[in-house]
């Protein structure tokens, strides 16, 4: 983990792309509309950082699908798209064990402690998810983390807002809004890559706390 983050850190130094807002992103048979004012992230940028996925029925393959971030420097909130190679059944088993599993991967790959609310099965615009929230002790005022697990056949694909807790109402309804719109599935979600200098500080201050996690984590493992 520490290594994947700090390298996350050096490509931002070189490499942040943002995409222009084109309403829908569709690719592949998926769909997703982004909160307003949401850029998606380069690629290149969050490859290989797959520890913001968490899952929810055991172990399996997963990467990430894509990564959209607010254009503000000061604790943006983000959006996270992820993939899944294992079926995922919206039953009262893995409803009950999601916010364990959920907690267990902040604490396990984040050394992050996380209060978990009871997660809950919801009809969306287009196909069943199951939805659970957390807060975490992370930055000035702390975070509040929404997450959405979508059934997709032989995959299932997790969508993750991380907002600040002090904004967590201000986005609630964008924030349901793009969990409705995404319908599966989804190999990528893509759009003409475009510069925007107002990236960078945004892009800096996501992979700033990553790094402050990786090198929490790895102070850790050294008393230990």
């Amino acid at each position: 983990m520490p290594a994947m983050v700090l390298r996350l850190a050096a490509m931002a130094a070189v490499l942040l792309t943002a995409f222009p807002a084109r309403g829908q992103e569709e690719a592949g048979g998926a769909r997703l509309v982004p909160p307003a004012g949401f850029r998606r992230i380069d690629d290149a940028l969050a490859r290989g950082s797959v520890a913001l996925v968490p899952l929810v029925n055991g172990e399996a393959p997963r990467s990430l699908v894509a990564v959209f971030t607010e254009l503000r420097e000061d604790e943006p909130a983000t959006l996270v798209v992820g993939r899944v190679d294992k079926p995922l059944v919206l039953d009262a088993g893995v409803r009950s064990a999601a916010a364990s599993a959920i907690a267990g991967h902040f604490r396990g790959e984040l050394d992050l402690e996380v209060v978990v609310d009871r997660p809950a099965i919801v009809q969306g615009a287009s196909v069943p998810r199951l939805e659970a929230r957390a807060h975490v002790h992370l930055g000035r005022g702390g975070r509040a983390v929404r997450f959405a697990f979508v059934p997709a056949g032989p995959h299932y694909f997790v969508l993750v807002a991380s907002l600040p807790a002090e904004r967590e109402a201000e986005l609630e309804e964008a924030v349901t809004r793009a969990f409705d719109s995404f319908a599966p599935p989804a190999a990528a979600i893509v759009a003409p890559p475009q510069r925007n200098l107002a990236l960078r500080a945004a892009a800096f201050g996501i992979v700033g706390v990553l790094v402050a996690l990786a090198l929490r984590l790895g102070l850790r493992r050294r008393k230990g």
